[in-house]
């Protein structure tokens, strides 16, 4: 999908984009900040009483299929 703004060249909207992410990311990175959203989340299921872990054995496993390796 590509989105066109109508009051805004593609430039602009790239150069908001870029400023907008590195001032959201500007005192942790990414993934850091992608933790501690997951963490919080699962904090509080457990505190609810909703929390399922995951299956791990499912992990090796794709559309209930056996995955398989590329190597």
């Amino acid at each position: 999908v590509v989105y066109h703004p109508k009051h805004m060249t593609p430039e602009k909207l790239e150069e908001l984009f870029i400023y907008a992410w590195d001032t959201f990311y500007k005192d942790e990175p990414q993934r850091i900040k992608m933790f501690k959203l997951l963490q919080n989340v699962v904090r509080k299921e457990k505190e609810a009483n909703t929390f399922t872990p995951r299956r791990r054995d499912l992990a090796k496993r794709a559309f209930g299929k056996d995955a398989v390796s590329e190597n």
